[in-house]
């Protein structure tokens, strides 16, 4: 980027700051669409790492599925839903993108990927 281009921006964002979709305090451009201290602070669930975990327990004697999961925990008036209300609501698909980014990570990094892997590999 040249320095014409970010001198630009910069004031660009005086006008039209970029405010962190949790917190709402102000972010920098490597921070979009959340803060660091938001990201860091998600209640996550680590469910992704169990075979038998509470939304699995949901589902059983209900529909036959190999596996279940969730990200976060939902608290009322919390990050979670601030960040729900802002992805449904207000039409913020950033927060969507980041969220899938985070749990396709997670998922990834999961001990649990090999056995997924293998699952159609005797059909």
């Amino acid at each position: 980027m040249s320095l014409l281009s970010k001198y630009f921006v910069d004031f660009s964002h005086l006008a039209f700051p970029f405010n962190c979709f949790g917190c709402g305090n102000s972010l920098d451009e490597d921070e979009l669409p959340i803060c660091n201290e938001c990201e860091a602070s998600l209640p996550l669930t680590r469910y992704w790492e169990y075979d038998y975990n509470e939304v699995a327990k949901l589902f059983w004697r209900r529909i036959p599925l190999e596996s279940a999961t969730s990200l976060m925990y939902f608290i009322k008036d919390g990050l979670v839903q601030e960040l729900l209300h802002q992805l449904k609501y207000n039409g913020k698909k950033e927060v969507g993108s980041i969220l899938c980014t985070l749990l396709g990570g997670k998922l990834k990094d999961s001990r649990k990927v090999d056995s997924y892997r293998n699952l159609g590999k005797g059909i």
